[in-house]
Formats: C-alpha cells, sequence, structure tokens
C-alpha cells in the first residue's frame, strides 16, 4: 500500500457537494471506455479523491457511488488494468488473495526466475550487509564448524553468539547465510 494510500479503510460519509465534486473530477465516456480520472492521483496512478480529511481511492468512491455498496474490507480490482479509470463496469470486488491473483495474471508481479532478486542478484542484500544480521561471516564459518565437528548443542551455539536457537538452526541448514559455503 503506498503512502497515505488507505485502500481498504471503510469509506467516510460523503456530503452533496463532495459527491457533485466526485461526478466532475473524471472524463465519462461509453460504458466499455475508460472513465479517466482528472484529479490529482497516487504515485501508483490510481485517481486520489479527498474526503472528510481523508485521501480515498477514486475507484473505491466510484464502486460506492455506483453500486451503494461501500468495498470495504474488500479490493475494488480493475478489469480493463487502467489504475486511473473509475467506469464502475471496469470495478469488481476481491479479497487479498484476488488482487495478487490478479496482479500476477497481468504480469504486474515477477515470480520464479522472472522475480527481481534472480534477474538482479547483485541487489540482493546477503550476509552481513543485511541490517539486522548479527552474526558476521567468521561466526557462521564457526557455528558450522562446531556443528560438523559434533557440537549438536542449539542452546549452546546460541547462547556463545548471542542469537536465539532458531537462527542456529537456520545457519547449520543453511536457510540463512547461503552465500558462503
Amino acid at each position: 500500500m503506498a503512502k497515505g494510500d488507505c485502500k481498504t479503510l471503510p469509506l467516510p460519509s460523503i456530503n452533496e457537494k463532495g459527491v457533485e465534486r466526485f461526478w466532475e473530477s473524471f472524463k465519462r465516456g461509453s460504458d466499455s471506455e475508460c472513465w479517466i480520472w482528472l484529479g490529482s492521483r497516487y504515485e501508483s496512478g490510481y485517481g486520489q479523491f479527498h474526503a472528510q480529511g481523508r485521501c480515498l481511492r477514486a475507484s473505491r468512491v466510484s464502486y460506492w457511488l455506483n453500486y451503494g455498496v461501500d468495498p470495504y474490507p474488500l479490493y475494488v480490482l480493475h478489469t480493463c488494468d487502467n489504475p486511473p479509470c473509475v467506469n464502475p463496469f471496469h470495478l469488481f470486488l476481491g479479497d487479498a488473495g484476488d488482487n495478487m491473483q490478479d496482479a500476477l495474471s497481468k504480469g504486474h508481479r515477477k515470480t520464479g526466475d522472472a522475480h527481481w532478486t534472480h534477474t538482479n542478484p547483485e541487489l540482493v542484500l546477503r550476509g552481513a550487509a543485511v541490517w539486522k544480521a548479527k552474526l558476521t561471516e567468521a561466526d557462521v564459518l564457526d557455528i558450522r564448524a562446531m556443528w560438523a565437528a559434533g557440537e549438536r548443542d542449539y542452546g549452546k551455539l546460541a547462547e556463545m553468539y548471542g542469537v536465539n536457537r532458531t537462527t542456529v538452526n537456520r545457519v547449520i541448514l543453511r536457510q540463512t547465510w547461503i552465500n558462503l559455503p
């Protein structure tokens, strides 16, 4: 969710003047055309409508005004894949899973070998470069060496290095620090 983009909160009441302002803020076309929001937009391209001191997604307000149903707690999705569109014939409701599946089907989310971590591995922080890392490369190599030499007490290893047992387990199983041998 973009900063200030409260897309899943209940909508506030909008007075008659606000409703009029909404209807004047987009270019209306036929039922099959996108009705493009002409007002301000979020960085993501979705229309931004201000009411009762809040910034709202224009597509959520459009859904509410046209269907008489506050979409909360659901997402308002677009069949047209056009973020500034507020045409109610292009809008449908879905939960977070539907939203993710819709984004995947439209190519907005990359997975597997197409994910950015695979296409740009040099940008992935590893080891001590991770901001919350408590271990150093030397610590990890020592833990793995002690494990290989027969030290099987996760609690003792965790205490020695000031981490918890889960961290030691993940180091030994190479679920973390995978960049080290």
